[in-house]
């Protein structure tokens, strides 16, 4: 994958699912084997895989249901 590809799949994550809730895009934009270290999270260690990932989410836009997040400078050019 390209930079600007790399940087379309971070923006769709954070546009679609963290702020809109969009529970279908999971599958499009990561892996079956993904892995997120949630050790803020008080009874969470890591999330795997992608079912783990929507009830996440699931349960992070239910608690906060007016959540926005934005991108004001995104960079994946470079080393």
């Amino acid at each position: 994958m390209n930079p600007d590809q790399n940087k379309l799949l971070a923006r769709r994550a954070i546009d679609e699912l963290w702020s809109e809730g969009k529970l279908t895009v999971v599958p499009e934009l990561y892996g079956p084997e993904f892995v997120s270290h949630q050790h803020s999270h008080p009874n969470v260690r890591d999330v795997r895989g992608i079912p783990a990932l929507i009830a996440f989410v699931r349960e992070f836009r239910t608690a906060f249901q007016d959540f926005h997040d934005m991108i004001d400078d995104q960079v994946a050019e470079g080393r």
